[in-house]
């Protein structure tokens, strides 16, 4: 049957029906005198009473029947309004006969009552009584400001209010207080079969006195097809086994399990004393909702939520037959428990859910889970705020009431789980019985803490567990490999394992397990199967030949990582492969490098490692091993390698700094004639045709003599270095500028520069092939001193010292940034001679020859990451560079250009300069022969300027200059 008044449509009424009784007009019949029992009857028509006082004697002398009530009003068209109703029900007399149950006030047969105020006090010591008895169909009752009191003696059983079998009660802003050993504040009744009862609650306070162990008070109870709504209020109980609310739907064995029975509790606070309670309680086909309420219940062996398929509560262990949902839905609700045994929220049995939205769950006890579950059970809690500070978070466990291999459901979706023990614990058997439990647990974007394990199964246990956007910290464990199942899937999860861990089947999916560092190292065994794809952070001392470890007894699948982090001392060499993964069979393949002080080591299977099979290590093994110069040694080494040739490029030849100089210092063509072998020393053979007069008697006839040159030079070029010296090839990219002046003195035929220069150089490196780059910014000082003789013959003498900023920035293997700087000076001496030869018709041949030695002070340093970092000492060295070279060109008539062409080689020797890394020489080598070719040419500005540009290749057997670029201007003053 159907409510017949829709709650907001009954408080709507309740507002409009109470002033409007009370202005009824004063004509209407009332009852005159009470009978023989003191017992007022209201049977026919409308009566408006301001106020009506009874006092009644339970069999007082009238008969039975109106013995059982202070004021009844019952039949169809009764009603009954009254400003003010005080009620007192009697205890019977000695000697009397008991009746079964008194009512301080009774509306019956659709009868109606309202009053707006009044006391009710029911004082039956025996049997049933009650405050309000509303029933039948019809039958209503608006009532307000009430205070009632039922039961004064501890072993009678009271009811405050109650509304059934088709009756309709609406109580407001009313007291209640119960005595009696099996109380209950206000209670909706059906039949169970086709009538419901229907109560309308608002701001009520219940007080439940009865102190017994076993008194069973119950603030609100909707029973066998009950209606209950309650807004607002309070709810204080003492006895053990009492419950805040209780939402039962029948009371025997029965193929039906009753009507469907609900109540529904809306900004309520229950606070329960004593061993045994629950704020809420539901067996059958029934449901509670709870919005916004505070359940507080202290004592051992309580329950913030209660929930079963059948009912122990009213009538014994009552099994409810057939197919149907037990429901508890709480909402932004609090609930705290503070007694040992207890739980946050008890569920047993299929069918039976409770759903936890937002809110708070805290249980403070020992042996007090947050959530624990039985036989099928299932529980929902999404954004909930979940603690258990002494047990744990999620406890499923079996009563041996049904049989064998039950399955239980927890899903927690966001907010947190703390558990001052275990986080899912898995208890398999009942008293070691045959009774096998399992667990579906998903936890999906939780906050998690755990003073114990993840998960621990035991007693021939099984848990599923599921874990999305997960920080996990903790073991996870099986009492017995071969009989406990714990099948584990991650997804975008991190879990730090704390000790060693066994699960029996374990999937990852974008998810990482940390070894955790400090202590002895740990194993993680998966008894069956490893798939998907994850990261394992895995603890080391390779310098021991020891670890962290997983092991699969089953089939490894999938693609995983292992970051590797080691914790002893730092690696000496010659260290055996480290065991890292231990796999029966499958096809997983586990990739990984790291660094270690000078060295990478990277994780191989077996046969990768032993490709000749002389070790016999199996391929399904997975290990950890040397593989080579870590990028941080190789960005050292090559800093240190090419410093030597990169002061030479610097230097160069007298071309490259101040241009095609000879051909204005000189007053004619020179030296023999290349096809007649004529000399010519006449300074004026050749007129006019060439800037060789410049120094001899000016630029013009008009000019004074020049006394000098000033110039300025760029240049850049890059560098690839091959990986025969480290491992691994490298780049640089090298640009300066230089600029300089001198004064020209003129004696005997020759002409004699003296002059200095500074240099700014920047060498940018490229280790991107290890991770990394690095930079030298260069400061260089020197002089020179040139010698240009009239038949074609120069020397150029130059002296320089540097001064150097080295600074590298690189990655380990697995990810780590090094950093690394040091500063080093260099002095060095170039000395270069050639001879120019030139045809008549302008075509000319240079050869030259030079010789350059620098010397590089070397430096100490620290370098390395974490606790591997090392000790760098760069030895000084000393660079020897010799070059034939020659030069051909032209220089043409009527035009300003001079183009030329060249080829050369060049032989470089260099002697110390080991750099040693961690008391370990390496010695930088990229000596031997080069060649070098390249074109260039000079453009005559005017009598006085020139410029000048030069390309060049070359290539070493280690590395190659792809391109050099040389461009320089010059002008006499």
């Amino acid at each position: 049957m159907q409510n017949p008044i829709k709650p907001k449509k009954t408080r709507r009424l309740v507002r409009a029906v109470f002033p409007v009784c009370l202005l009824l007009p004063s004509f209407l019949q009332a009852q005159a005198s009470p009978d023989a029992n003191g017992s007022y009857l209201f049977n026919s028509g409308t009566t408006h009473l301001p106020s009506l006082a009874v006092t009644a004697t339970v069999n007082g002398g009238g008969n039975a029947e109106n013995a059982t009530y202070g004021l009844k009003v019952t039949g169809t068209g009764t009603k009954l309004v009254l400003d003010t109703i005080d009620v007192v029900v009697k205890d019977k007399p000695a000697g009397a006969t008991t009746a079964a149950r008194s009512n301080g006030l009774m509306v019956a047969h659709g009868g109606e009552l309202t009053a707006g105020s009044g006391t009710i006090d029911n004082q039956k010591t025996t049997g049933n009584n009650y405050g309000i008895r509303v029933q039948d169909e019809g039958s209503v009752a608006w009532l307000g400001n009430l205070v009632i009191v039922t039961s004064a003696s501890s072993s009678a059983n009271g009811t405050g209010a109650l509304g059934g079998n088709g009756g309709t009660l609406h109580l407001a802003d009313s007291d209640i207080t119960i005595h009696g050993y099996w109380g209950k504040g206000v209670t909706a009744f059906g039949n169970q079969t086709n009538l419901r009862g229907y109560v309308y609650a608002r701001n009520l306070t219940i007080h439940g006195l009865n102190t017994r162990a076993d008194a069973m008070n119950c603030g609100y109870q909707s029973e066998y097809g009950g209606y209950l709504e309650a807004d607002g209020g309070t709810v204080e109980t003492f006895g053990g086994a009492s419950h805040g609310v209780a939402v039962v739907s029948a009371f025997n064995t029965s193929a039906n399990p009753g009507l469907f029975t609900e109540a529904h509790m809306r900004g309520i606070t229950f606070t329960l004393h004593g061993d045994g309670v629950a704020g809420g309680y539901v067996a059958g086909y029934a449901e509670l909702t709870l919005d916004a309420c505070r359940i507080a219940a202290s004592g051992s062996a309580n329950y913030g939520l209660y929930a079963r398929r059948n009912s122990t509560y009213l009538y014994g262990n009552q099994d409810f037959a057939g197919t149907f949902a037990t429901r508890i839905v709480s909402t932004d609700t609090e609930i705290v428990t503070t007694g040992r045994n207890s739980a946050g929220a008890w569920v047993k049995d299929a069918g039976v859910t409770v759903e936890i939205v937002r809110g708070v769950i805290a249980t403070g006890g020992a042996d007090a889970a947050v959530f624990e579950v039985l036989d099928n059970g299932n529980v929902i809690a999404t954004d909930a705020v979940l603690s258990s500070a002494q047990s744990h978070g999620i406890y499923a466990r079996t009563t041996g009431s049904t049989t064998p291999d039950d399955h239980s459901t927890v899903t927690v979706r966001g907010g947190s789980l703390g558990a001052g023990r275990d986080l899912v614990n898995v208890d398999g058997a009942l008293n070691g019985g045959n009774f096998n439990t399992a667990l579906d647990a998903a936890l999906d974007r939780v906050a998690t803490v755990n003073g114990g394990n993840i998960i621990r199964v035991y007693n021939h246990g099984t848990v599923n567990f599921s874990g999305s956007s997960l920080h996990l910290t903790g073991a996870m464990t099986l009492g017995d490999r071969a009989a406990d199942v714990a099948n584990v899937t991650l997804d975008a999860t991190d879990w730090t394992m704390t000790s060693d861990s066994a699960v029996t089947r374990l999937t990852l999916g974008n998810s990482t397990v940390r070894f955790a560092q400090g202590g002895a190292f740990r194993t993680l065994d998966i008894v069956a199967d490893l798939t998907g794809s994850g990261t394992f952070v895995m603890n080391t001392d390779i310098a021991a030949n020891t670890g962290d470890q997983l092991t699969v007894g089953g089939t490894a699948g999938g693609a995983h990582r292992i970051i590797i982090n080691d914790t002893g001392a730092r690696p000496t060499g010659g260290e055996p492969p480290l065991l890292l993964v231990q796999t029966a069979a499958g096809t997983a393949a586990f990739s990984g490098t790291t660094t270690i002080g000078l060295y990478d080591y990277s994780v191989q299977n077996g046969a990768q490692f032993d490709a000749d099979g002389i070790t016999g290590l199996p391929a399904t093994n997975w290990y950890l091993y040397r593989a080579g110069l870590s990028a941080t040694a190789d960005a050292i080494i090559g800093t240190a390698a090419m410093l030597g040739r990169d002061w030479h490029y610097s230097l160069d030849a007298l071309y490259l700094r101040m241009g095609d100089v000879r051909a204005e210092l000189l007053p004619a063509a020179v030296g023999p004639d290349l096809a007649s072998g004529r000399e010519y020393v006449n300074p004026s053979a050749m007129g006019g045709a060439t800037q060789g007069r410049a120094l001899h008697r000016g630029a013009d006839a008009r000019s004074p003599q020049p006394a000098g040159n000033i110039w300025m030079r760029a240049r850049g070029y890059r560098l690839n270095a091959d990986n025969r010296l480290t491992g691994r090839a490298f780049d640089e990219y090298v640009y300066g500028l230089t600029t300089g002046g001198d004064k020209a003195f003129r004696h005997d035929g020759s002409t004699t520069l003296l002059g200095g220069f500074v240099d700014l150089g920047r060498i940018e490196r490229d280790f991107s092939r290890a991770g990394g780059t690095g930079h030298t910014n260069g400061l260089t000082a020197g002089l020179y001193g040139t010698w240009l003789h009239d038949a074609g013959w120069h020397a150029d003498l130059v002296l320089k010292a540097d001064r150097y900023k080295h600074r590298f920035d690189t990655l380990t293997a697995d990810g780590g940034r090094v950093q690394g700087g040091y500063s080093s000076d260099a002095q060095g001496v170039s000395l270069e001679a050639g001879r120019r030869l030139e045809r008549a018709d302008g075509w000319w041949v240079e050869p030259t020859a030079q010789a350059a030695v620098a010397w590089l002070r070397g430096a100490t340093y620290r370098s390395g990451s974490g606790h591997a970092t090392f000790e760098v000492k760069a030895a000084c060295a000393r660079a020897a560079q010799y070059r034939a070279l020659v030069r051909f060109g032209r220089r043409i008539a009527d035009s300003k250009w001079i183009p030329y062409g060249k080829f050369g080689v060049v032989k470089t020797d260099t002697a110390g300069g080991a750099v040693r890394l961690a008391g370990e020489a390496f010695v930088p080598d990229y000596d031997g022969w080069r060649a070098e070719a390249g074109v260039g040419a000079t453009y005559r500005v005017s009598g006085r300027s020139q410029l000048y540009f030069d390309y060049e290749y070359s290539k070493a057997a280690r590395y190659e200059r792809p391109w050099s670029l040389n461009f320089g201007c010059r002008r006499l003053w």
